[in-house]
């Protein structure tokens, strides 16, 4: 996104955005969106092998929007609601007490391509999350929390569209709690992280009208990522010393030390 200002001026400045992505070679479509004052880039997709979806869980189920539901299958089929030029894989990394209920949900999804691999040790979400990720020869992982819900069509198209730039590590979706607010809007480690705009609502500006740009962050939290698998072994994945918090934002600074850049964006 680029600020704009009103009238010739603002489409001066949409084509000088338009003129910047064909000098800089990143494909997209550009367009002023006057509600913001910002000239919205949207990057077009780009083509690529598989995505391989690594989700821990052990099962649970849940009460959700007046049902219940196993939170894993709810999450792998609105994925698949929303996604519709990407070939998945799904890797389950599932505890030993994963109910024989969650396993059969996750077998009677049509048309997945779901592999369950069993974990019988103390949790430890980062050693989950490795274990699926060496498991795949997928050319990207996208890490995902098991209670998450995607609802924006196209989701995952946008974040693949990013890494037509080599500078970027992994690029994260702004995530909402159930009831629209903001839960993250990427890190900022100011010393220790946290999460910004947490609470607030979406339709904020934010400054520089941040909770609708695309921009650089400290990191992002690893409920839903997406990132190169090459690059995720080269470092050598998540941190199995922070086995519940913090191997989001180990990962992330890791990136940061091979000169690659972490990406929050509104979608």
């Amino acid at each position: 996104y680029a600020k704009i200002g009103g009238g010739s001026a603002a489409q001066a400045d949409h084509a000088a955005v338009a003129d910047h992505c064909v000098r800089t070679g990143v494909d997209a479509e550009c367009a002023p969106d006057p509600m913001l004052g910002v000239v919205r880039v949207k990057r077009r997709a780009r083509q690529t092998d598989r995505v391989a979806v690594i989700i821990p869980t052990r099962g649970t189920s849940a009460h959700v929007l007046g049902s219940d539901r196993v939170l894993v299958e709810g999450a792998i089929k609105s994925l698949l609601r929303c996604t519709h030029h990407v070939q998945f894989e799904f890797v389950v990394v599932a505890d030993s007490e994963t109910p024989s209920a969650a396993r059969a949900a996750l077998a009677s999804i049509p048309g997945a391509d779901i592999r369950i691999i069993d974990y019988d040790r103390p949790f430890n979400f980062a050693e989950k999350v490795n274990i699926g990720a060496l498991s795949t020869d997928a050319e990207f992982l996208l890490l995902m929390n098991d209670d998450v819900e995607v609802v924006t069509e196209g989701a995952v198209e946008s974040l693949l569209a990013y890494f037509c730039d080599d500078s970027i590590g992994q690029v994260a979706p702004l995530l909402r709690f159930e009831d629209g607010t903001v839960q993250s809007a990427g890190h900022l480690l100011n010393p220790a992280p946290f999460d910004l705009y947490r609470g607030f609502p979406t339709d904020l500006r934010g400054g520089d009208s941040m909770l609708h740009a695309a921009r650089d962050v400290s990191s992002a939290i690893a409920a839903f990522t997406l990132t190169r698998s090459e690059l995720f072994r080269s470092v050598g994945g998540l941190c199995m010393l922070f086995p519940r918090d913090y191997n989001d934002v180990d990962y992330s600074l890791k990136l940061a030390m091979k000169g690659k850049r972490t990406l929050v964006t509104p979608l």
